[in-house]
């Protein structure tokens, strides 16, 4: 049951989102120094660890899944 649910939740992208507009906006303000460079790479490993957990997470449930519906 709580594996069915986690597979059917719907992905929230607010977090990417507000990171993004943050991004764009020290972009916007400071132009290109060493400041956004080192936004930027902090901007990437954040995204980078968030989609990465979100998938792990996902293709983990889904072999759960396949694991608990082959026992039955």
């Amino acid at each position: 049951m709580i594996i069915q649910r986690r597979l059917e939740e719907k992905s929230n992208y607010s977090v990417h989102i507000i990171l993004t507009f943050i991004f764009l906006a020290v972009i916007f303000f400071l132009k290109l120094n060493w400041i956004t460079v080192v936004v930027g790479i902090g901007y990437s490993i954040a995204m980078w660890w968030i989609l990465s957990n979100e998938l792990r997470t996902k293709r983990h449930d889904r072999k759960l899944n396949e694991i608990i519906n082959a026992k039955k």
